[in-house]
């Protein structure tokens, strides 16, 4: 599969501590998955971050059930 133009990119969380000095936000796309890279370290994926962008919600016991049937 050719890989296409990026469909979204998501910010950096804002983060708490020392000042960030080099940050690159994380990227989802369908062709990619990154976490953020900050100070030169690679970050795990904000899923909460990407569940407001794309106004979605967190998998529950109930939706499981659904899944399952």
């Amino acid at each position: 599969m050719a890989e296409g133009p990026p469909v979204t990119a998501v910010p950096v969380a804002e983060l708490k501590g020392p000042v960030v000095r080099d940050a690159v936000a994380q990227n989802v796309t369908p062709w990619t998955v990154e976490g953020a890279e900050v100070d030169g370290i690679k970050r795990t994926i904000d899923y909460d971050r990407l569940i407001e962008q794309f106004g979605t919600r967190r998998i529950d016991e109930e939706m499981l059930e659904r899944f399952t049937r």
